[in-house]
């Protein structure tokens, strides 16, 4: 068996034999002149009741038990935020549809957005009984899947045709029923709301959808 000094961290081979002839088996240490420690007859072994390296192993294999569980959840992470990255590619979101439903499982991929696939069919910002305005819009959605209502970026013109307003709608604003409601692929959808009267008159707009 093995000993250690807890001081100087030298080591001692003893045998079972030798510890059986000592009566007291306390040793010490030749070159600090410490005490090794009590040694405590187990049967035919001894063990050292100073020893403190079973504790530290013990502690030290939570740490890398938490170590690894770390690592394990950061790259679940990664693997997630990337999958719903490249979800967004309409290539690689066929093939994923498609392998979903060839196993049968539903696939947790994130609502699909590209609002360059959005195509304004027509607009119209007219005044309604001096107070307010009232944006008509019509868009079609000319991807291949369906997608959530875009944010509509608006800004309104002067007499100069610079810009003195702006504003971001978002869907849930504009929306009067469920603003989580989806445009199919290659369909177009009406709808309107309305804007309160800006200080300066409105000469000219300009829409962009986000």
């Amino acid at each position: 068996m093995l000993t250690q000094c807890q001081h100087c961290k030298k080591t001692y081979h003893l045998s079972i034999v030798e510890l059986k002839k000592r009566k007291n088996p306390e040793l010490l240490c030749s070159p600090c002149e410490e005490m090794l420690g009590r040694l405590k007859r187990f049967g035919s072994s001894f063990i050292n009741l100073n020893s403190t390296n079973k504790p530290k192993s013990i502690h030290t294999s939570f740490w890398g038990l938490g170590i690894i569980v770390g690592i394990l959840v950061l790259i679940g992470q990664l693997v997630f935020f990337e999958w719903q990255q490249v979800s967004q590619r309409p290539e690689i979101r066929l093939r994923l549809q498609q392998a979903c439903k060839l196993i049968a499982i539903q696939c947790p991929l994130k609502t699909y957005k590209q609002p360059d696939d959005f195509e304004i069919m027509h607009n119209e910002l007219q005044i309604i009984n001096h107070n307010h305005y009232e944006l008509k819009m019509v868009i079609s959605n000319q991807g291949q899947f369906a997608q959530a209502y875009p944010a509509i970026k608006l800004k309104l013109l002067n007499f100069t045709g610079e810009v003195f307003a702006q504003r971001i709608f978002l869907a849930k604003e504009y929306l009067n029923s469920n603003p989580k409601r989806l445009i199919p692929a290659s369909k177009a959808v009406e709808f309107s709301f309305k804007i309160a009267l800006p200080k300066q008159k409105i000469i000219g707009y300009h829409i962009e959808l986000i």
